[in-house]
């Protein structure tokens, strides 16, 4: 969980620097730092080493590997390698080629850095290391590496389309960190339809928001607030709340 010479040897590194040049970071420290997503102090360290020796005490290697990449950030809002695999390749994990698996290991080092669809470089510099690793281990033969590290960084995102806007917004504004909502999605769609089309019998200075509330739980499950939440004057203003 702590690996005490990497820290000594950070800590000198560091101080020759007079800046941050290393880190001493184990995947249990890792992982312990992106659940509690701590300011970066001391202090911090301190209390990342004390969970990662919990960690440890109670979770094997595999457990803690899994979790890591379920969590790890890859880009954006992007979080774990699942999600990651689909809205770079658009396959599941488990379905990558080596030099895609290889690029997305390398990526949480520095998400930003390496991130591919916008330092296609950068992001082909690091999956080499993680691929040059990966033979020193004993994990891939020479030719392998040699066939993978050639291939392009290509890129296949997946399609995305943004549902019921105006709910998702106030969704994520309530539960910041994710959740379930109660939206019936075929209703919703229902709802956008029936907005559109009663929208062209009003004046355009006119807005219109609709709610479907489920009597029986009180669950919202439709909710439109404009006419057109692309419309750039006031369709992202959400009117069942206005």
């Amino acid at each position: 969980g702590v690996d005490p010479l990497a820290a000594v040897r950070a800590l000198a590194q560091n101080c020759w620097h007079g800046r941050i040049v290393s880190g001493a970071s184990t995947l249990s420290m890792q992982v312990a730092r992106l659940l509690d997503n701590r300011p970066r102090t001391w202090s911090a360290k301190f209390v990342e080493a004390f969970r990662a020796l919990q960690l440890e005490r109670l979770r094997n290697k595999s457990s803690i590997l899994e979790t890591y990449l379920n969590i790890a950030p890859y880009g954006g809002n992007l979080r774990g390698v699942e999600v990651a695999a689909e809205s770079y390749f658009s396959k599941h994990a488990a379905d990558l080629s080596l030099d895609e698996a290889a690029l997305l290991a390398g990526l949480p080092q520095s998400p930003a850095r390496y991130r591919p669809d916008r330092h296609p470089a950068a992001a082909a510099a690091r999956r080499a290391t993680v691929l040059r690793r990966m033979e020193a281990c004993g994990l891939i033969t020479p030719g392998q590496r040699a066939l993978a590290a050639r291939q392009p960084v290509s890129l296949h995102p997946k399609s995305r389309t943004f549902e019921a806007p105006h709910a998702a917004l106030l969704a994520l504004q309530r539960r910041p960190n994710g959740g379930e909502t109660c939206l019936d999605l075929d209703l919703q769609h229902e709802v956008e339809q029936a907005v559109t089309t009663y929208a062209t019998v009003l004046a355009n200075d006119l807005e219109l928001a609709v709610v479907a509330i489920e009597i029986q739980t009180g669950d919202i499950v439709a909710l439109v607030g404009s006419r057109d939440f692309r419309e750039s004057r006031h369709g992202q203003v959400n009117g069942a709340l206005a």
